[in-house]
């Protein structure tokens, strides 16, 4: 049987709530120790000092794996901090990117919009000496008409024995079904035979087989209205030989700027 010293020795060891209890409980004893004196209440108070001495084990065990999984916990919330801050650090840094790439992009919408700006003008540029250069042929071909209106009335007369009566005209003509064409040289004439005649003629500066295939179903679209003859003659400066055949086998009349001038 454990003397009192040993059960104070055992008790010392347990958590001090259960420890105050253990000293109640054998105080209690000591003033009743006559009365109870019985080997078995002893027995009894053995034991159930052993199962409070079990319980405090196990108190103790479940406080050391408390214990851990707070150490666990306070790791997992520490790594969960530092991902935090890193991530943090990331969002910074991106934001970073992004205002960089914000930047860039307005950037860039200013470029693209000085580009299409200077583009538009480029366009302008290049429409107007188009229309520049589109509008030499007319020009030369103007003048080259302009010199013949002069002189052609003479030389009909001299080449072809054509009276031209009135003045020879540049004009659109006006078909039936109301639809127009350019005619670079109108006028009408009396011929060797003394019977009505139209003059009909158009200029290049570089006459070419495409030329006066175009003027002749020009021609042929005339004569559907006009029913009278139709003297049908080009103005150039100057063709191959080929196109020169070319003219006499369709019996079209060629007239050069050089026989204009006086």
């Amino acid at each position: 049987m454990l003397s009192n010293t040993e059960l104070f020795k055992k008790i010392d060891i347990v958590e001090p709530l259960l420890k105050e209890i253990f000293y109640m409980i054998l105080l209690e004893i000591e003033k009743n120790r006559e009365l109870y004196a019985d080997k078995s209440d002893f027995s009894e108070l053995k034991s159930l000092i052993k199962e409070l001495t079990r319980a405090q084990v196990n108190t103790e065990a479940n406080v050391r794996e408390l214990s851990e999984l707070q150490k666990e916990t306070q790791t997992s919330v520490k790594e969960l901090a530092e991902a935090q801050k890193r991530t943090e650090i990331k969002m910074e840094k991106l934001s970073g990117k992004v205002e960089e790439l914000v930047e860039v992009q307005k950037k860039s919408e200013i470029v693209a919009r000085e580009l299409a700006e200077a583009q538009r003008k480029t366009e302008d540029k290049m429409e107007k000496t188009r229309q520049e250069v589109g509008g030499m042929p007319h020009s030369i071909g103007f003048s080259l008409e302009n010199q013949a209106f002069k002189y052609l009335p003479s030389v009909l007369k001299r080449d072809k024995d054509i009276e031209v009566k009135g003045r020879l005209i540049r004009k659109y003509y006006v078909y039936f079904d109301g639809t127009e064409e350019q005619i670079d040289v109108y006028g009408e004439g009396i011929n060797k035979d003394g019977n009505k005649i139209y003059i009909i003629g158009e200029g290049k500066s570089q006459l070419g087989k495409k030329d006066i295939i175009k003027f002749l179903k020009k021609i042929e679209r005339l004569k559907k209205e006009i029913r009278e003859e139709i003297f049908p003659l080009m103005l150039t400066h100057i063709v191959t030989p080929e196109v020169e055949r070319f003219l006499e086998e369709k019996h079209v009349s060629c007239y050069f700027s050089y026989e204009f001038e006086s």
